[in-house]
């Protein structure tokens, strides 16, 4: 999102400009720059994101912005907050006649309904909201605006990225923690209050992922939020256990992709803790007949049925997997659960075998064709005897084909 930058009584402005442009990374869209003389008025067009540059904070009534200090790297770390926010697009008195919409920052956690799985059976925001505000009504997500206090624990606890605070998204932590490392800086704070370098409604809305992205930066962070005191406590807790687990540094760039940015950053910094968060285990048990529909609902390609001459295998990629439950809910036999572990050295895997079955071989040609387990259920069904099933497709309609002229020879 383009976004305006609003110099209010700043020394040598031009060359203020040419030295942001210098120090802005590729990854941030170039701004407008508007040049304010002290004593003039400060207004803001509502169609746009407003980062207001001075030296005291300014507020403008009406205008989807933020503050910051004259410093270039701060500056920056704020326009990259607002240019990947995603504010609430309305229509004002103003914008009514010019057709453009006027943005605001949201009452309530955006949700994209492209990366949300809640049309698969994911309730995890739903399921961490204290105020019961999140419903989920055929597979959509509702908020209700009169319960909601903007906590961000359904931001945090979401595996995806699908729901988010109008800022910073997730988006916009990559790209800063990408900048963060870039320019080797040393200290970074979060906060709910404006001087803040990252403005935050909530310390809630910062996840295990957040943290674990900005230490990999091996930038110093620190919290910032009068109101959540208890937070910052656990928050500091939490950093400092990471930090003596970090053993070397993020070298490769952030994309924007929560759970992609997440696994590549654990693994590049070898994380190994026990206080990780959305990370996930399944456990299959002896109902399972390896029939492949789990494979196939997933929406995520966290489970994968591979068949070769051995037998049938299941395996699962906890990498991928973000604790939607489709597998639960689809599996016909109970098979499976999916557990929530803590473990970030589970995120170290990408191929798990979880359960294997042996192979069955076509009576009449020897090709593997299935597997024991599922012919068994299929002759149940069928009420049938094992040994009738025990030919390929193939086979079994050559077979029938013969039955069929062998009757006629004998009519004759």
């Amino acid at each position: 999102m383009k976004i305006r930058v609003l110099l209010y009584d700043v020394e040598k402005p031009e060359e203020w400009i040419e030295s942001f442009i210098k120090s802005s990374p590729s990854f941030l869209p170039k701004p407008e720059f508007m040049v304010i003389k002290k004593g003039e008025k400060v207004e803001c067009d509502e169609t746009y994101p407003y980062l207001i540059v001075s030296k005291e904070p300014i507020k403008v009534n009406n205008c989807f912005s933020l503050w910051s200090e004259p410093d270039i790297n701060k500056t920056i770390i704020k326009a990259l907050e607002l240019s990947y926010s995603k504010p609430l697009e309305t229509v004002s008195r103003r914008t009514l006649l010019t057709g453009k919409k006027a943005i605001a920052f949201s009452k309530v956690p955006i949700v994209d309904e492209s990366l949300c799985l809640s049309k698969f059976g994911c309730t995890r925001c739903q399921d961490s909201c204290p105020k019961k505000a999140i419903s989920i009504i055929e597979g959509k997500v509702n908020i209700d605006p009169k319960a909601c206090d903007l906590c961000g624990l359904c931001v945090s606890s979401c595996p995806k990225g699908a729901i988010t605070l109008t800022l910073p998204t997730w988006s916009a932590i990559a790209f800063i923690s990408n900048f963060i490392r870039q320019k080797r800086i040393e200290k970074v704070s979060i906060g709910c209050d404006e001087s803040s370098d990252i403005v935050v409604n909530s310390l809630n809305a910062i996840g295990f992922e957040e943290l674990v992205v900005l230490i990999s930066t091996g930038a110093k962070v620190e919290f910032r939020c009068e109101k959540e005191k208890e937070m910052i406590s656990k928050l500091n807790e939490i950093i400092s256990n990471l930090y003596n687990n970090v053993h070397n540094l993020l070298l490769t760039e952030l994309i924007g992709v929560k759970r992609k940015d997440y696994v590549r950053t654990v693994n590049n910094i070898k994380l190994d803790v026990d206080f990780g968060r959305n990370i996930f285990d399944l456990k299959v048990n002896d109902n399972c007949t390896v029939c492949g529909a789990c494979m196939y609902r997933c929406p995520e390609g966290a489970i994968r049925v591979e068949y070769n001459n051995d037998g049938a295998f299941l395996y699962f990629n906890p990498q991928n997997c973000v604790g939607c439950n489709r597998c639960v809910k689809i599996c016909a036999e109970k098979a499976i659960e999916l557990v929530e572990v803590k473990e970030t050295s589970k995120l170290f895997i990408d191929k798990e075998l979880k359960f294997k079955d042996e192979a069955v071989r076509c009576k009449r040609c020897g090709r593997v064709f299935d597997n024991k387990r599922h012919l068994l259920k299929v002759a149940g069904l069928l009420n049938m005897n094992e040994e009738e099933l025990m030919y390929c497709p193939e086979c079994r309609a050559q077979l029938t084909a013969n039955k069929i002229l062998e009757s006629f020879k004998n009519k004759k």
